[in-house]
């Protein structure tokens, strides 16, 4: 019953959840009940030994959890399932259960037809991930995240760290998970580390010019995207850059952001303010 919402908040099953609850089960209900006792205990001395106790119990069961997951095949990545796929999905489990107690061929037949659904959709969600190119400028607050799709493989280009930084995987994780494969990553980092940069991304979309403070030697490019509330002479960066588009990400002000769309909007430039929004989104269809 809960392979559903596994498989559409983390894109993964676990092969051995019998083993982990079984060896969970217990010690989770006997730490419950620990902790309920030191709430009510009004013993100091006693609360210490039932804490001593609870840490304890809860190391041994982190150590369970971890041994489990280092055995070999303990999870199966599978793509993340969106909204459709996990009511079809719910839909046929209660239709064959149905079907299953009450002996009636109708919820048996309405089973087969939501897994036929869910097949049909998911070949049809593969085709179009791997016919469609997508841009993306993600919402990562002060960081910078653009992502390139294209048949399955991605370009990543981030002043995190690492693709498996924390606030990344949150902010953007889990789309990316959805539309390519780990091994089919490239991942490049940025120097984040100064006050202010300025780049140039080169993608097969076009060129992409992000800018965190203004120079006048800025080159020509298709999109640009103003970081850290960098709207000082603006339009003289627009005029040099001659951009199609200009992308406020999330490190702008929601302040300074509405500054330069007024700015932005008076020389009739298309312009996207990502602060309180997921990401800037481009897709095309690759006919």
């Amino acid at each position: 019953m809960t392979t559903p919402l596994t498989l559409y908040y983390f894109g993964q099953f676990p092969t051995y959840f019998l083993l982990a609850n079984l060896l969970v089960d217990f010690p989770s209900t006997l730490a419950m009940y620990l902790g309920f006792v030191m709430t009510i205990n009004p013993i100091d001395w006693l609360n210490e030994i039932l804490g001593i106790l609870l840490e304890n119990l809860i190391r041994f069961m982190l150590y369970c959890l971890d041994s489990i997951d280092h055995l070999a095949f303990s999870t199966i990545k599978i793509n993340i399932i969106d909204n459709g796929l996990l009511f079809l999905s719910y839909a046929a489990i209660f239709s064959f259960l149905y079907a299953y107690q009450w002996k009636d061929k109708k919820y048996h037949y309405l089973g087969l037809l939501c897994v036929t659904g869910i097949m049909i959709i998911d070949i049809n969600q593969q085709m179009i991930n791997k016919n469609m190119e997508r841009f993306r400028v993600y919402n990562t607050r002060s960081e910078l995240t653009i992502a390139y799709f294209k048949n399955r493989r991605a370009v990543i280009y981030s002043t995190f760290d690492s693709l498996n930084h924390k606030a990344l995987q949150y902010a953007c994780g889990r789309e990316i998970q959805v539309l390519t494969t780990d091994d089919n990553i490239q991942f490049i980092p940025l120097n984040g580390k100064a006050i202010r940069n300025n780049y140039l991304i080169e993608l097969p979309i076009g060129k992409v010019v992000v800018m965190e403070h203004f120079e006048d030697t800025l080159p020509q490019a298709d999109l640009l995207v103003i970081r850290k509330n960098a709207i000082h002479k603006l339009s003289a960066a627009v005029h040099i850059i001659s951009p199609k588009e200009v992308i406020l990400d999330g490190s702008n002000s929601l302040k300074k952001s509405l500054q330069a769309e007024v700015i932005l909007d008076s020389l009739r430039i298309k312009n996207y303010i990502i602060k309180d929004n997921f990401a800037y989104v481009w897709d095309k269809e690759s006919l």
